[in-house]
């Protein structure tokens, strides 16, 4: 996310040429707070089984080196681009060394995308033939031209609250601040965890450290996405609890999930969770 909050003249002018209704959705949004009208899960019925059997991180993903089809390794996993929607629309791949030149960046649908069972390796379709269909600015990365009329706009930064969905970075939450909804400051966004479809199911959050080794993290929290007023251009992550909701929670052993095995979570293969938002599992 952005670390900024100063609008660029280029925000100034999305505001500007926003469909009818947005500002007013701004507006509501800066009044009531990002999360006013968001459904939430119950943290006292939230636990993580579902993350530990089916779930996996996105830490686990980013840097993995990467191979072509051949067999030959062409470089590695930098990020990771999620749609409006929490599902993953592509991976940014860093290569070019078969190419002859130094390092550039390509978007590979998730469809295209083979993970080895344990995550050690990734397999993409990049070849010198084809390099040119997995552009970092074509339909599977920052082009919103692939589907006119969406409203889905294209990754980019400095705009936000404007109220309009868009691609965003992994890279643009992991490392972000999270605030109760209170606004107070609460901890450091860790992780991601996606189910073995793609899509985003929690986010790991470290809280800050005050002196209570028992309530030290990491706790996982369902995602809550653009239904719920998130927006990848502010500077934090809003959870939709105050401090006795999240003093419910267990601990998230990462361990857990790795020890498991999560298979290969490849465009849509897998099953998706429960709940109402995510892959966690509500206590009956």
């Amino acid at each position: 996310m952005k670390r900024t909050l100063l609008f660029t003249a280029a925000a100034v002018a999305l505001m500007l040429v926003a469909p009818p209704g947005v500002n007013a959705q701004v507006q509501k949004q800066q009044a009531d707070g990002p999360l006013a009208s968001a459904k939430t899960v119950s943290l006292d019925r939230w636990t993580y089984d579902e993350l530990y059997r089916n779930g996996w991180r996105a830490d686990e993903l980013i840097d993995t080196r990467a191979y072509g089809a051949n067999g030959n390794e062409i470089g590695e996993v930098e990020n990771i681009l999620i749609g409006p929607d929490g599902n993953i629309r592509s991976i940014v791949v860093a290569a070019g060394g078969f190419l002859g030149i130094g390092d550039t960046h390509f978007a590979v649908p998730w469809n295209k995308v083979q993970v080895s069972p344990k995550m050690e390796r990734v397999t993409v379709p990049i070849t010198e033939a084809n390099y040119g269909d997995y552009d970092l600015f074509g339909a599977a990365g920052f082009d919103v031209a692939a589907k006119p009329g969406s409203g889905v706009r294209r990754v980019e930064e400095g705009t936000a609250g404007t109220g309009q969905p868009r691609v965003w970075r992994a890279s643009e939450l992991i490392g972000d601040t999270a605030r109760l909804k209170n606004k107070a400051d609460y901890g450091y966004v860790q992780d991601l965890i996606f189910d073995r479809q793609g899509k985003l199911t929690a986010v790991v959050v470290e809280p800050r450290f005050t002196g209570d080794r028992n309530a030290a993290g990491p706790y996982a929290f369902p995602y809550y996405g653009y239904g719920a007023g998130f927006d990848p251009g502010l500077d934090y992550y809003g959870l939709p609890y105050d401090s006795a909701d999240v003093g419910t929670l267990n601990r998230f052993d990462a361990g857990r999930m790795d020890a498991a095995g999560i298979g290969s979570p490849t465009g849509n293969a897998g099953s998706s969770g429960g709940g109402t938002q995510s892959s966690g599992t509500a206590k009956q």
